[in-house]
């Protein structure tokens, strides 16, 4: 018996994209009850950053590394963006 109407149904993994500030991309896919921990770190090492110099956003968002795709509501073909945290600044000196 068919439907004609199809109805979403997760399936029990996920696949991510990964977007560098500098626009460059990485590819993942992983389970939806993995902690982004483990993506996390997987991004860090393919492209050496420190995992306390990066922040990952999704939806605007910050991830948590102890958070799972199912729990932030990804779905699958999402984009998660890396952002390098900035440290320091500049000081604008009058004269």
């Amino acid at each position: 018996m068919s439907s004609s109407s199809t109805k979403y149904q997760p399936t029990a993994r996920v696949r991510i994209t990964i977007k560098n500030q500098d626009g460059e991309e990485a590819y993942y896919q992983m389970k939806r009850t993995t902690p982004l921990r483990k993506l996390m770190n997987a991004h860090c090492s393919k492209f050496s950053f420190e995992p306390n110099t990066v922040a990952f956003l999704f939806d605007g968002r910050r991830l948590n590394e102890d958070e799972t795709p199912e729990q932030v509501k990804m779905e699958d073909m999402e984009e998660v963006d890396c952002m390098i945290h900035q440290v320091g600044g500049y000081r604008v000196h009058s004269a």
